[in-house]
């Protein structure tokens, strides 16, 4: 921004046994609605003993107002008041679970913290402080996710003018201990399918079939299915009774479906006496898409329990179709679009369990060369350490 040339400021000596130099001069400001405004700025710009002669005092002050000038317009909006035009703006580009999420971050840890100190003032070190003051309450993906969402919030006021950096940036994060995962093989599957009734024998069928996220099962209406080509195509989401378009998609998905899948969805459909194309597949008794939390309490678990099989959910699914096709040989870049994964990195780290048989077997497998190199190269071994490597085996 140009130096406004009329404003040169205003310079008087304060004091008698230690005289300042105070100065007044104005500075560009940003209001919480996006104005840009000016407000007169009073300080002292040093002691005479530092800046002896007016001259040099002058020459420190108009320093100071290019500096101002150049600079970005303060911000004196709150981080309160910047959350406020933050949720009006970006929040509602984003999706539905997504806004529910970061709002109850706002409402829970942000606010409370942050929503009465100047935007400028939040900075590095009180971040770190409150996820540190977080990590002994909470589990380290909600301080992951407390730090991304105040990251992103960041960004936005830096692309907007009202910060010249992100505070967030070299915020540490606690320890991260993974829970294991589970993965649903296609034996338990069998097993539950016999035990359940439609149409959640059905449902259970088509998600370990398909893989799709129960936000798109749940989501497939009659019209969704190309029942002459044998293809599902999904192009919606709902969550919690809003609907959107799939995650990380930026068009819809199609997969083929088995022929004996294709025979179970048109069963059901007559069953359900040829119900409207708009017509969501798996609904309840009023026509809206079933919850997925009632499915898996009222349906699943029970059956679960009957059968002695661990409680699992719909990812676990999702993970069981994976590490089953990479053992039989799929690639992860057929995987990862099959799955509707925006990086291949995702279906690797998150989906592909590790299989106890294959680990085993391979283990064994470099036991007997490693027993059999041993042997070729040391010949002259111990018997009674050949005996124990022999045992071993």
């Amino acid at each position: 921004m140009r130096r406004q040339k009329w404003q040169q400021g205003y310079l008087e000596k304060r004091g008698k046994r230690k005289p300042v130099w105070f100065a007044r001069y104005r500075i560009n400001v940003m209001n919480p609605e996006g104005t840009i405004t000016r407000r007169q700025v009073a300080r002292i710009i040093g002691t005479v003993a530092e800046l002896p002669t007016k001259k040099i005092a002058r020459d420190r002050l108009l320093q100071l107002v290019n500096e101002a000038e150049g600079a970005a317009p303060r911000v004196t909006a709150t981080f309160g008041e910047f959350a406020d035009r933050w949720e009006r703006t970006i929040l509602p580009l984003l999706k539905p679970s997504t806004r529910r999420g970061y709002l109850s971050m706002l409402r829970l840890y942000l606010r409370p913290r942050f929503g009465k100190s100047p935007l400028g003032e939040v900075s590095a070190f009180e971040i770190q402080a409150l996820i540190s003051e977080l990590s002994k309450t909470r589990a380290p993906e909600t301080c992951k996710r407390v730090r991304d969402l105040l990251s992103s919030m960041f960004r936005s006021a830096m692309e907007w003018r009202w910060l010249p950096d992100n505070p967030c940036r070299g915020v540490r994060l606690p320890r991260r201990f993974r829970k294991p995962q589970r993965a649903v093989d296609c034996q338990i599957i069998a097993r539950l399918v016999a035990e359940m009734e439609e149409p959640y024998a059905t449902l259970l069928i088509f998600i370990a079939a398909t893989g799709f996220r129960r936000s798109e099962v749940f989501a497939l209406r009659w019209r969704s299915i190309e029942w002459d080509l044998g293809l599902v195509c999904a192009s919606e989401n709902v969550v919690n009774g809003e609907w959107g378009t799939p995650k990380g998609q930026h068009e819809p998905r199609l997969l083929p479906l088995p022929q004996w899948v294709l025979n179970r969805l048109l069963s059901l459909r007559q069953w359900y006496g040829d119900p409207d194309p708009e017509q969501v597949i798996f609904a309840s008794r009023i026509g809206t898409p079933l919850s997925p939390p009632n499915v898996l309490n009222r349906q699943i678990y029970p059956a679960c329990d009957r059968l002695g099989i661990p409680r699992f959910g719909f990812h676990a699914v999702r993970r069981g179709l994976t590490t089953e096709q990479v053992a039989e040989g799929t690639d992860v870049v057929t995987l990862q679009r099959w799955l509707g994964h925006k990086d291949p990195a995702t279906t690797t780290r998150h989906y592909i369990m590790p299989d106890a048989l294959r680990m085993k077997t391979a283990v064994n497998a470099r036991g007997e060369k490693l027993f059999t190199t041993v042997h070729q190269n040391a010949p002259n071994l111990d018997p009674a350490k050949s005996q124990v490597v022999g045992n071993a085996r």
